[in-house]
Formats: structure tokens, C-alpha cells, sequence
């Protein structure tokens, strides 16, 4: 599958070119688009200001028209951040946001269920999960951002660690942590680079890379892309970590390679 230009393609094993699938869908595109091992799952992210539109989110499976499996009403959420799937618990997690009554983490398996949330806490685009426990760094532009894990069984939210800025990517990949902020510029986050952290445990972070923005002014940048570092996954190097650096100085659609042993050794 591919998603272009206001878009969804699909190109077959025993094909050679792509051709369009689906576009029915509110906005330019969704935040970010995941499978499981047999079906996709993506959420509208459309500008909603006036929260006046409904929310819907899409199911793909088999290679047939997506279905509508949840629709969030008018002033329910102004929209989806990401749909994440969770192999051990055989569902999703689903992302959303942005004001506080809409920042929530909720559960699908063939219906929603609200997790936690309710404040910008909860406000995310990427967690990392696991059996007991979820890690949530936030993505917002109303307080310092920071790394919090959220406890299943007891329900608790804890504070682990402030970033410089709006988180959009986060990873578990060879058992080291991994985020990366964006420059998501507001009064309260002001950074002027993208930066990689990383960590053995979730508790205790490190700077592992840093970039400067590119030249287009920060006020600017929503209108092209914020700079950030992606943490690729699931790639043929098993031994390196994979980021894509986009909108910096020197790292614009470029990508850097990190050694698992080196970074371990640092860590």
C-alpha cells in the first residue's frame, strides 16, 4: 500500500505498478497508517478546528474497500494520531487527539474502549507497549513534554523524563528505547532541533543524536514538515537501527545508521 497525495494505492505481488485503491477518507492523509498481520488499520487526521466533523476510523483486509469499523462524533476528538497494533493483546491502540478531553488512549478489538486520558498527558502519536505497562511520550504544545509510563493493572501515570520538544516517533527494537522530538514550535517548546534518545530500561535516557533544523523559519515549517529523525523497524539490517532524517541541515531524506553493540556500550 501506498499513501500519496490525498490518496491510498495498492500494488499486488504479481504486479508491476501501483493503482489507486481508495481516497474516501477525511483530510490529506492519515498520520499513520500500520497492519497487523492480517489487516490495516488508519484513523482520519483532518484539520477539525471547530470540531464540527465526525471522525472515522478505517479497516483494510483482504485487499477489499475499507470499512468504517468507529466513528468518534462531532466534539468528541478533533482527530486520530495512530492506530498501533498490540500482538500480545490481539488489538489496537488507538491515539487521538488534541485538546485535553481529547487526548485518549483507547483499546479496539471489534469495539473502542477509553484506557486513560483526559488531559495532554495522554497526548501522543506513538507509544511503545508492553505486558504491564505503556510508555507515553507526549506531543504537545501546551507544557514540557515528557516520557511517562502508564501501569495497567494499577492504573497510574508516572513521570520518567522531560524532552526538548513534541515526540512523534518511539521504538523498541533489539530491547534498546528509543524516541525522537520534532521542532513543533510554541511558547513553551522553542527547540531548534530534532533529537534521538534512547534507553536500556525506559527509566534512565540519553542523548544519543541531535540535528538542526533546515533553513525554512520554524513558524514556516507546518506549512512543509517539522524536522525529525524517524526510527525505522522491521528492516533487513538486524544489527543497526535505522533513522530517517528529515528537514535538517545536513540529514534532509537521509538516513543514519546506528550499530545495536555501539549504542548498548553507550547506553
Amino acid at each position: 500500500y501506498l499513501v500519496f497525495n490525498k490518496a491510498i494505492y495498492l500494488k499486488k505481488n504479481n504486479e508491476s505498478n501501483y493503482s489507486f485503491y481508495f481516497n474516501n477518507y477525511s483530510g490529506s492523509r492519515p498520520l499513520n497508517f500500520n497492519c497487523s498481520e492480517n489487516e490495516i488499520l488508519f484513523g482520519e487526521y483532518h484539520s477539525n478546528q471547530q470540531r464540527t466533523v465526525e471522525t472515522n476510523i478505517y479497516q483494510i483486509r483482504n485487499n477489499e474497500s475499507p470499512k468504517i469499523v468507529h466513528t468518534f462524533k462531532k466534539n468528541e476528538i478533533r482527530h486520530v494520531h495512530n492506530c498501533i497494533f498490540d500482538k500480545h493483546r490481539k488489538g489496537w491502540w488507538i491515539l487521538t487527539g488534541d485538546n485535553d478531553s481529547e487526548s485518549n488512549i483507547y483499546f479496539y478489538n471489534k469495539r473502542l474502549s477509553l484506557i486513560a486520558g483526559g488531559s495532554q498527558k495522554y497526548r501522543a502519536v506513538e507509544i511503545i507497549l508492553e505486558s504491564d505497562k505503556i510508555f507515553i511520550p507526549s506531543d504537545t504544545p501546551f507544557e514540557k513534554n515528557k516520557i511517562r509510563i502508564y501501569h495497567n493493572i494499577s492504573d497510574v501515570l508516572k513521570d520518567v523524563f522531560q524532552v526538548n520538544g513534541s515526540v512523534f516517533h518511539a521504538k523498541k527494537i533489539k530491547d534498546i528505547y528509543f524516541i525522537s522530538t520534532v521542532t513543533e514550535p510554541s511558547e513553551i517548546n522553542k527547540s531548534k532541533k530534532a533529537i534521538l534518545y534512547g534507553s536500556l530500561d525506559g527509566i534512565n535516557w540519553s542523548i544519543l543524536f541531535e540535528a538542526k533544523k533546515d533553513f525554512v523559519p520554524i513558524k514556516f515549517q507546518k506549512y512543509f514538515r517539522y524536522s525529525e529523525l524517524k526510527i525505522l523497524e522491521n528492516l533487513f539490517l538486524d544489527k543497526f537501527v535505522v533513522i530517517e532524517g528529515r528537514a535538517l541541515q545536513n540529514l534532509s531524506n537521509g538516513m543514519l545508521v546506528f550499530d545495536i553493540n555501539e549504542i548498548k556500550s553507550f547506553l
